[in-house]
């Protein structure tokens, strides 16, 4: 799907064959994934908060959500393995159930216009069907915490008994297919149920520090996507997407700073788009940490950038702060309907390669994800390979597997992917 309001500069994004005989190996913790996505979300709130705390005529104080985030993992510590583990397949069944109703496969992603007309309408069929299956999904996600997306890596420890060797290696038993199958649930609710600005912009700030860690844990060429369960060979598109939701957090905040004293728009893009002077931000896994940021990506947010300060005035006008920016022109070339089609396109793709991990055994997947975890906890208790979880030892650090290898960025096609993100969220839909 072509961009309908700004061109793209057309690129290719090149892969690297890898050993096709490398099947659920055990590999070491890689000094690159530093800190997991909990610590990477509470440090990027941090720096970004919209409407929270904010001094008049300091748009560098974006905080507020950090407490809540802390709270969130810390709830993590005291949740019951075991209700984690037996629910694993009903939390599956309900994903899956919403899923289908939230964003049909046999649907166009440019239909889904009229998905969200029919939510807007709480009389609604579709309404109706989604506040029973919102019901249904609710009972087995309580079991994984109150925050809008699972905590995988700190609900892995948790079940896996703080085995800090266990969480770092791969095998049929993992359940991150299931966790994040059920982090898109949650996306889709929040961007397509919406019909509020507020809870719109608290949807961005939510995702925008987890995104995509809460989603997939790595990057892998396509015949290695079966092997590593919960990695994603939709590097191309994620990076993309991750764009588009960073030039929708820009515009939350230049629209909820423009007018106040001292505005500055170019220190807002500082604050979204940089980690430190002259260092572009990166996503996790490409770009983070002290990872050099591949040339290509840094190219296509420095494009991304100059398209957005075309829309910046040298001078205001008539002494107006508001005439710095042209909110109306900016949010019409990166429209919210573009992005929430961004969005569905985006989540149907990682959907499907999901389910091919979780269909990887014959029948019910979940159910055998489940039996497969449940024989690797025994193994550990009986091995007494088990971290006291009342000691300092549980903390929210890097249990994601480490990263299979996988080719450099060279190039990356922007060609044919959706601009945008969507202009009415209505926010998450449960609590």
């Amino acid at each position: 799907m072509a961009y309908t309001n700004h061109a793209w500069p057309t690129l290719d994004l090149s892969t690297v064959t890898e050993h096709p005989s490398i099947i659920y190996p055990d590999l070491p913790t890689s000094a690159e994934n530093e800190a997991d996505p909990d610590v990477k979300a509470e440090k990027n709130i941090q720096r970004r908060s919209v409407y929270e705390n904010k001094s008049p005529g300091d748009v560098s104080i974006f905080s507020g959500t950090t407490a809540r985030t802390s709270r969130s993992a810390q709830e993590l510590l005291g949740l019951n393995a075991e209700d984690m583990l037996d629910a694993l397949p009903d939390l599956s069944d309900a994903s899956d159930k919403l899923l289908r109703l939230l964003a049909p496969t046999d649907t166009p992603n440019a239909a889904i216009g009229l998905v969200r007309s029919d939510l807007k309408d709480p009389e609604s069929r579709t309404s109706k069907n989604m506040r029973r299956l919102c019901n249904s999904f609710r009972i087995p996600r309580d079991f994984y915490g109150s925050s809008l997306y699972i905590r995988s890596p700190a609900v892995l420890r948790t079940l896996l008994r703080g085995n800090r060797t266990a969480a770092t290696t791969y095998g049929p038993w993992r359940p991150d297919p299931l966790l994040q199958k059920a982090n898109l649930c949650s996306l889709l609710l929040t961007v397509l149920g919406s019909s509020q600005k507020f809870d719109s912009d608290q949807a961005i700030e939510e995702l925008e520090p987890v995104f995509p860690a809460s989603f997939l844990h790595s990057f892998v060429t396509p015949k290695f996507l079966i092997s590593y369960a919960g990695s994603s060979a939709l590097r191309d598109d994620t990076l993309k997407l991750g764009l588009e939701l960073r030039t929708q957090y820009a515009i939350v905040l230049l629209t909820g700073h423009i007018g106040e004293a001292n505005f500055d728009p170019d220190t807002i893009l500082f604050e979204v788009f940089y980690q430190e002077r002259n260092r572009l931000r990166g996503w996790d896994f490409v770009g983070s940490s002290n990872e050099e940021l591949p040339k290509a990506l840094e190219d296509m947010i420095k494009h991304r950038l100059d398209l957005i300060r075309k829309h910046f005035f040298e001078e205001p006008q008539a002494s107006d702060l508001g005439k710095l920016v042209d909110i109306e022109r900016l949010k019409a070339d990166f429209s919210w309907d573009d992005f929430v089609i961004g969005v569905v396109a985006w989540s149907k793709a990682r959907l499907d390669e999901l389910q091919r991990q979780i269909n990887v055994f014959d029948g019910d997947g979940a159910e055998k994800i489940k039996i497969a975890l449940d024989l690797k906890i025994q193994d550990i208790l009986k091995t007494n390979s088990v971290i006291d979880e009342s000691g300092p030892e549980v903390v929210l650090d890097d249990e994601s597997p480490s990263e299979p290898s996988h080719a450099p960025i060279e190039s990356i096609d922007t060609s044919s992917h959706p601009a945008t993100l969507a202009r009415e969220l209505n926010g998450p839909v449960y609590k």
